[in-house]
């Protein structure tokens, strides 16, 4: 996994939903002690769900959606 793979400012958007923007606010470098290693948690905001909303995810959660909140995917992935 490319740990710098999200920065500051990206652009996500949510799914299924499709139509919520999230931008990610802060990377915390190393935040997660893992079997495979550190892993960073970016937070991320977003203020189109009715009101303003931050999550907090490890970064490999990113593109999986779980425990009933949406997932996110990064706008300008390739």
């Amino acid at each position: 996994m490319d740990k710098d793979k999200y920065q500051i400012g990206d652009l996500l958007i949510s799914y299924p939903l499709n139509n919520h923007i999230g931008v990610v606010i802060d990377v915390e470098k190393d935040f997660y002690k893992t079997n495979f290693g550190r892993m960073n948690r970016i937070t991320i905001r977003c203020e189109t769900m009715g009101f303003r909303k931050v999550f907090y995810l490890p970064e490999t959660a990113v593109n999986v959606a779980f425990g009933g909140e949406p997932g996110w995917v990064k706008v300008n992935d390739p």
